[in-house]
């Protein structure tokens, strides 16, 4: 710490205080001899300036730099607040805490600040009891307002001082009853002061379920209902608590939807959900050694993939246990307290099926689903992929695979390979020749070879992957038709394989864009050696059709099958759309706290698709407005013809803008 020139002190710090909520109460003669008493103090980033439970080292004013505000509680460290330059902090401590402080103050950035020692500064309230009432006032404020981010932490700034307003400070005894069992609630409180224990009453005795520590939420079911009390609060030490009326942020609700959300989040953490009866649970172990779980229910057909911390999760849905006690064992287990994950995956198993709840019926937000522009992104997405299926046949696929068994040897495998393989290279050294034949032929005979070629190779496509998928003894579910991205498609239903591990998965998926190069492969043989002109030219347009379908379905960037091999070979389920919503939602945060690290696949694949999605849509528009044109042009005046191709294929680059949108926002329906 270095001093500075007693005159430099005086002109800046002069100014400084009477900047200062309290401080510019005081006559300049006052401000004067307190700006003295100013040091300076340069930090790097990093550097803890104020640890929770020291003593005070005195006022800080921030000069440079940025500090971040935490607090550590029985629920975890919690960020309260980000200061820059002209906060205060550290006042609190002496108007509230008796000089010891109650949260840490850490450097986020290399900072300078201006400093009053303890001594000092309590000798200056002591002498100005309006300045401590002024400050005290200001740091009550402030500490609501921090508490509010714990329980809101969802809700901005500006937000949690609307609701601070409303909060009344209350000191309490030992002994006092804070809640009690059976009472209807009309009043939630935050603990800030003292201990209290959580007491449960019954005919067999009372029974203590906890203790309460300083920063627990008390009673937070009587924001959300009238039922009664569950248990009681009784304080075991004098203290402080700060209280919210139900009425007071209701009234708040109706000014913020972001209230209503926190509000039905909370009441969330006290379901207790429990498993569907009959769901079969699969666990593996990727290469980094983080674990998948896969959830079966095989009376429905249907699947749910977790991360390693789900089987912590499914393994607590007994009926009995909230998500609140979910929350602190996962804290314990993980060492993170994250109740806003635990809440989203169970909703999820709750969504598709997987897991029960009682309902719960609320007043405040009984429908979460997007309005507005959302809405309306979301029909987009479901406008860019929609598929429709048939139940029942995984008999046939075992009938296909019983037939062509031979195949799936070593020896089967290594023939169509050279069988490919043969094909390149007669593609290469015979294919320049093939626009000749395919001249010769005309367009008619173009037209007529793309489109059987095309039916015949997803055909076969999709046989070998339903093939593949019997051939590691697991079910093809159904098998269906539909779009994506306005490009007809065929399917059929893999999701057994999520029980296999990632190699065989990956082999599933790579079957469909293999069988399309063994097909090029044969069709170009034949076209070499055939001595017939127009079947020369027909088998030529079986190749580039066949090549074009191993090609598209191998592009990673759409959800085909090089996607799905490069997600099984990086182990990370659902990349597109976790790539997408980080970029959405989390990359700007990212970058001002420069927190890359860890997110590098999200950046790189979701830069990537990004880029090839607006690629995709100026070529749509470009190819659909000339193709769309010239059909037109033959039944309506030119002038028609070209506003209606424009006004197509502008609708069909915004339904692929709008779904990218919902993607990166995460409106899009959960898709495990």
């Amino acid at each position: 710490m270095t001093g500075r020139g007693v005159g430099e002190q005086v002109v800046d710090h002069v100014d400084l205080l009477a900047a200062l909520p309290g401080f510019d109460s005081l006559d300049v003669e006052t401000k004067r001899q307190l700006s003295d008493k100013f040091e300076r103090r340069e930090a790097d980033e990093g550097s803890v300036l104020i640890t929770q439970g020291d003593p005070s080292p005195g006022l800080f004013v921030l000069l440079e730099g940025h500090v971040r505000v935490t607090q550590k509680s029985s629920a975890g460290t919690t960020d309260l607040n980000l200061l820059g330059p002209g906060a205060i902090f550290g006042e609190m401590s002496f108007v509230r805490d008796g000089g010891v402080a109650g949260a840490n103050v850490v450097a986020d950035s290399p900072v300078v600040a201006a400093v009053i020692n303890p001594s000092d500064f309590a000798s200056a309230l002591e002498a100005h009891p309006d300045l401590a009432a002024a400050i005290a006032d200001n740091s009550l404020f402030r500490y609501r307002a921090n508490l509010l981010s714990q329980v809101f932490h969802n809700i901005d700034a500006a937000g949690r001082r609307h609701i601070a307003d409303s909060i009344e400070a209350i000191d309490v005894d030992k002994g006092q009853i804070i809640v009690r069992q059976g009472e209807q609630g009309k009043r939630a409180y935050v603990l800030t002061q003292g201990t209290a224990d959580v007491i449960l009453e019954s005919p067999d005795g009372n029974r203590t379920l906890a203790t309460l520590r300083p920063g627990s939420l008390i009673g937070e079911a009587s924001l959300l209902t009238d039922a009664p009390r569950d248990a009681s609060v009784v304080m075991t030490a004098p203290g402080r608590v700060l209280a919210l009326s139900r009425s007071d942020l209701l009234e708040a609700a109706g000014n913020d939807g972001k209230v209503s959300t926190e509000l039905v989040s909370l009441l969330r953490m006290r379901w207790r959900p429990k498993q569907r009866p009959g769901i079969e649970v699969t666990e593996r172990t990727t290469p980094e050694g983080d674990k998948i779980v896969v959830l079966k229910d095989p009376a429905r057909n249907k699947y749910y993939r977790m991360a390693g911390d789900g089987a912590f999760i499914w393994n607590h849905l007994d009926g009995q246990t909230t998500l609140r006690d979910i929350a602190m064992g996962y804290l314990q287990e993980f060492g993170s307290f994250a109740p806003e994950r635990i809440a989203r995956a169970v909703h999820d198993l709750v969504t598709e099926g997987f897991a029960l709840t009682a309902d719960v019926d609320l007043d405040l937000t009984e429908d979460d689903s997007p309005k507005g522009a959302g809405a309306i992104a979301v029909r987009a997405l479901g406008a860019l992929a929609w598929t429709k299926g048939v139940d029942g046949v995984d008999s046939v696929f075992g009938t296909l695979y019983r037939a062509f068994r031979i195949l799936f040897t070593r020896l089967g495998v290594l023939l169509l390979a050279l069988v490919a393989i043969e094909g390149v290279l007669v593609s290469i050294f015979r294919g320049p020749r093939s626009g000749d034949f395919i001249a010769e032929a005309g367009g008619t005979i173009v037209l007529l070879g793309l489109i059987p070629a095309n039916a015949i190779g997803a055909i076969v496509h999709e046989a070998a992957h339903g093939m593949t998928v019997k051939h590691f003894g697991r079910k093809v579910n159904r098998a269906g038709i539909g779009w994506y991205l306005i490009t007809p498609v065929a399917f059929v239903d893999t999701s057994d394989m999520w029980l296999e591990d990632r190699h065989k998965r990956a082999l599933m998926s790579a079957a469909g864009p293999f069988a399309n190069l063994v097909l090029a492969g044969m069709a170009a043989i034949g076209a070499a050696t055939v001595s017939s002109p127009l079947a020369a030219a027909i088998l030529w347009q079986f190749v580039l059709a066949s090549y074009y379908l191993a090609l598209i379905n191998l592009n990673p960037l759409l959800e085909f099958d090089g996607y799905y091999i490069l997600s099984d070979f990086l182990d990370r389920p659902n990349l597109r759309d976790n790539s997408l919503r980080w970029i959405g939602n989390d990359l700007l945060k990212a970058l001002r706290e420069r927190k890359l690290k860890g997110h590098g696949v999200h950046l790189i694949y979701g830069a990537f698709a990004l880029l090839y999605i607006v690629l995709v849509a100026f070529f749509m528009l470009v190819i659909y407005r000339l193709v769309l044109q010239e059909i037109v042009a033959g039944w309506v005046p030119e002038a028609v013809a070209s506003g209606l191709a424009w006004f197509f294929a502008l609708g069909v680059a915004s339904i692929a803008a709008l779904g990218t949108w919902a993607q990166m926002k995460g409106l899009n329906a959960p898709r495990h």
